[in-house]
C-alpha cells in the first residue's frame, strides 16, 4: 500500500474504532442507569433526539461522541507515530527512506 494513503486510513480506522467504543460505553451507561433507576423506583425522563430515544441526557450523548472521536483520532496519531515513524513495534521493520 503506498505510504500516502496509509496515514489517512489508519487515522480514519482508528477514529471509528474510537466512536464503536463511545457507542459501546453510552450502551453500558445507559443499562447501568436504567438498571440503578428501576431498582429505587426513581423516574426515568425520556430525551429524544433525531427520532432516537435514550434515558442518558443529551449533553452526555453528544460528549460521548465526541469523545470516541478525539480518542480515536489522538490514538491514531500516537499509535501510527510509534510504528511508522519511530519504528518501536516489534514486528515492523521501517524500510530504508
Amino acid at each position: 500500500m503506498s505510504k500516502k494513503f496509509l496515514k489517512p486510513l489508519y487515522l480514519l480506522a482508528t477514529t471509528v474504532l474510537g466512536l464503536l467504543l463511545s457507542f459501546i460505553i453510552h450502551a453500558s451507561l445507559e443499562l447501568l442507569y436504567l438498571y440503578l433507576a428501576t431498582s429505587r423506583n426513581y423516574t426515568i425522563t425520556w430525551n429524544s433526539y433525531l427520532g432516537k430515544s435514550c434515558a442518558l441526557p443529551l449533553w452526555l450523548q453528544i460528549t460521548l461522541i465526541v469523545a470516541g472521536l478525539a480518542g480515536g483520532l489522538y490514538m491514531g496519531t500516537f499509535w501510527y507515530k510509534m510504528v511508522y515513524i519511530e519504528g518501536r513495534h516489534p514486528r515492523y521493520k521501517p524500510t530504508a527512506k
